[in-house]
């Protein structure tokens, strides 16, 4: 009995050192390539910052000088992420890459003590955390100034503390301060957007051919396969298996969306590890997630 306790206290001490061997490599991987998009920057023509990091930095200047973030053309987000970026005038350009290279990173931490609660005897959370931590796509999504670890965090961090009083005092606020403008950009635009550029979309064809028709129905009907989806896999596996549920509704949200780029993938991946850990995997299928987290940095 002594020798077993023994042995699993020596297990658990060598878990512990490989989760924090597993931080840090992470950590200096998001170091390297920080300074190598700041490096790409300044000595090619293709930058490694997004397009998007620029059109937030100016919504944050729109801000300072105490007007509407959207009255930068083409901000269409929350007026939130404009002032999260305000400290890129103050503190460094750099500041919102930073920032969302740490939510990541909480990301990470809330994944992996969700699987702990949730799956005690999970022996690969470690390498199911990874499939966030160490996933090329997320590093870099983050490190070109794209925002979409926030929402990540913020889905897992609701599911963590099951709560959604948050996301409904900040809209208030927010429609307080700008009113329909706000609904319009954040909401209501996505709805009826018409968009031919982004070609991961399913529809991308179809609003190719019609985008100068100036249709306001198909942008309205290509809705309906998506919102069919998401309401049937709410009602399937909501009461049994919450983060099932959410992982295929965001699958199935980014799939049949309009619009659909490269960063929209890292949205169901935070819910990968957790449901992993549910489910028995074959070789075959671990070869296959494994191909995936590879794959995801081309």
């Amino acid at each position: 009995m002594g020798h077993t306790h023994k042995e699993y206290k020596n297990n658990e001490k060598s878990a512990i050192f490989f989760e924090w061997l597993i931080f840090f490599v992470g950590i200096i991987i998001r170091i390297i390539i920080y300074y190598y998009g700041r490096w790409q920057d300044k000595n090619f023509n293709v930058k490694f910052t997004d397009v998007d990091y620029y059109v937030f930095s100016d919504a944050a200047k729109y801000v300072l000088m105490n007007k509407s973030p959207y009255e930068r053309y083409t901000y269409r987000y929350t007026p939130l992420l404009a002032y999260i970026m305000i400290p890129n005038f103050f503190v460094h350009f750099s500041f919102g890459k930073i920032l969302f290279s740490f939510i990541d990173i909480l990301v990470t931490i809330l994944i992996n003590q969700i699987i702990k609660i949730k799956y005690t005897n999970c022996k690969n959370y470690i390498f199911y955390t990874c499939l966030w931590f160490l996933n090329p796509l997320v590093i870099i999504i983050s490190l070109r100034g794209n925002a979409d670890v926030i929402p990540c965090f913020l889905i897992i961090f609701l599911f963590a503390i099951c709560s959604s009083s948050v996301f409904l005092i900040l809209n208030c606020v927010f429609y307080i301060i700008y009113g329909y403008e706000f609904l319009y950009e954040s909401f209501i635009y996505h709805i009826i957007r018409r968009d031919h550029r982004h070609n991961f979309s399913l529809f991308f064809y179809l609003m190719y051919l019609s985008i100068e028709k100036n249709s306001k129905i198909i942008p309205l009907i290509t809705f309906v396969p998506q919102i069919i989806l998401v309401a049937l896999f709410g009602f399937k596996y909501a009461r049994t298996n919450l983060e099932l549920s959410m992982f295929l509704q965001t699958i199935s949200f980014i799939a049949l969306n309009k619009v659909c780029t490269s960063q929209y993938f890292i949205w169901c991946i935070p819910f990968l590890p957790i449901i992993l850990c549910a489910i028995t995997l074959s070789k075959r299928n671990m070869f296959l997630v494994i191909i995936y987290f590879l794959s995801s940095s081309y």
